[in-house]
């Protein structure tokens, strides 16, 4: 009041990126992408996130540093540690990137949370079509080689027709889905980020996709996932507008259908309408 003022601030993110030569180091929040794939990214050690989460398209990202040294034109080696308040959430990995044959190739090793984890994965094409795959091997740091690994593969598919129709397959296993807690996990699944180990609740789910551009402001498709084990299917009709240069109008649905003693069948129907500026 009066002469006397007092100025409040809480800095709550910083990010720092120096680069010199063949070196990259960056410190702070930021979005350290693994992945390969489109939907499920077994690789995606550090912010593996919710394919429902469709209102977020640059992610939460991770408190953490990245080290990066290029080798060579199309090679690098990458170190990145993940912070976290208590030793068993910590993520510590590395990862060698190279291209051979057209193929872009990748390994990782490291420490993601209570495992240890090694993986690999590709990105290329066969015929004009994209061809991506990951896998990734989680072992407990506490019990190792007793039973307790699981393993995560997931392979994709795309390819645009002449008539601009793009369609997109996937599929991915996931052993450690039997060891989940199918009751607790709609709520959760829909929206909260995640590890690789738990990108899907049922071992197979098979992904595809078809989009269609129907005049350069309009465009329109169909998301589909079925759960084999559960007998479960999610569909996903979706157009999207531009009304402007910069403004852009979203139709989503999200329906869940599945008998009702299923994961699904306990969601129901979603419809989503996004009236989104970007500036």
């Amino acid at each position: 009041e009066g002469n006397s003022y007092f100025i409040h601030s809480v800095f709550d993110r910083v990010n720092l990126d120096w680069s010199k030569d063949k070196w990259q180091v960056r410190l702070g929040r930021q979005r350290i992408n693994w992945g390969q794939n489109f939907v499920w990214d077994p690789n995606d050690v550090f912010n593996a996130y919710s394919f429902f989460d469709f209102d977020y398209e640059e992610r939460p990202g991770s408190d953490a540093i990245l080290v990066r040294y290029y080798t060579g034109p199309k090679s690098s080696l990458e170190f990145a540690t993940a912070f976290a308040e208590t030793w068993d959430d910590y993520n510590i990995a590395a990862m060698y990137r190279w291209n051979l044959a057209n193929y872009d190739f990748q390994t990782l090793a490291g420490k993601v949370g209570p495992d240890y984890a090694l993986g690999g994965g590709w990105s290329g094409a066969i015929g004009g079509a994209g061809f991506k795959g990951e896998l990734t091997w989680f072992e407990p740091l506490d019990a190792p080689l007793e039973g307790g690994g699981a393993f995560i593969g997931a392979i994709s598919g795309d390819y645009t027709l002449r008539s601009s129709l793009f369609v997109h397959s996937e599929i991915i296993y996931n052993s450690n889905a039997r060891r989940l807690n199918s009751s607790r996990m709609p709520l959760d699944f829909l929206s909260e980020s995640r590890s690789p180990k738990t990108l899907t609740f049922t071992e197979w789910s098979w992904f595809n996709e078809g989009s269609y551009q129907i005049s350069p402001l309009l465009k329109a498709g169909l998301y589909s996932i079925y759960y084999p084990d559960e007998g479960s299917v999610f569909l996903g009709p979706n157009a999207e507008l531009s009304v402007s240069d910069n403004v852009y109008l979203l139709f989503l649905g999200q329906f869940f259908l599945g008998s009702k003693n299923s994961v699904y069948g306990q969601l129901g129907y979603f419809n989503y309408l996004r009236l989104k500026w970007s500036f």
